[in-house]
C-alpha cells in the first residue's frame, strides 16, 4: 500500500483533473519551469556538491558506525560485502527500533 502511486486534486485546479503529487514534485524540482527557480539552479548544484562531500567524510569516519554500511569503503554492512543471503535476509526487517520514528518515516502525500 505504502508504495501504490497515489493521484490526488490539486488546490488550484479543476475538480475532474487528478495529477500524480509524486511527479508533480519531481518535475518541479528536477525540471523546473520558473525564472527564479532556475535562476537558483546553479547554486542548488553547487550545495549538493559540498553537501555530498560533507556527508561522506562524516560517513567514513571510522569513529562512527556509518563507517561500516559504505560500499565505497568496502564496509563490512555494506551491500558490497554481505552476501546475497544475508542481504535477502534483512529485506522486509525493521531499519529502526525505534517507535517514535515510525511515524515520521511512514507520513507521506495525502
Amino acid at each position: 500500500y505504502m508504495w501504490v502511486e497515489k493521484s490526488g486534486y490539486t488546490v488550484a485546479g479543476p475538480r475532474d483533473e487528478k495529477v500524480l503529487p509524486v511527479d508533480e514534485l519531481r518535475a518541479a524540482l528536477f525540471y523546473p519551469s520558473r525564472a527564479d527557480i532556475m535562476q537558483t539552479n546553479d547554486l542548488c548544484t553547487e550545495l549538493g556538491v559540498v553537501s555530498a562531500m560533507a556527508f561522506l567524510k562524516e560517513f567514513r569516519d571510522t569513529t562512527k558506525a556509518t563507517h561500516n554500511y559504505l560500499s565505497s569503503i568496502d564496509g563490512r554492512y555494506s551491500l558490497k560485502t554481505i552476501s546475497n543471503e544475508t542481504r535477502k535476509a534483512g529485506l522486509g526487517k525493521e531499519a529502526s527500533n525505534s517507535t517514535s520514528e515510525s511515524d515520521f518515516a511512514s507520513a507521506k502525500q495525502a
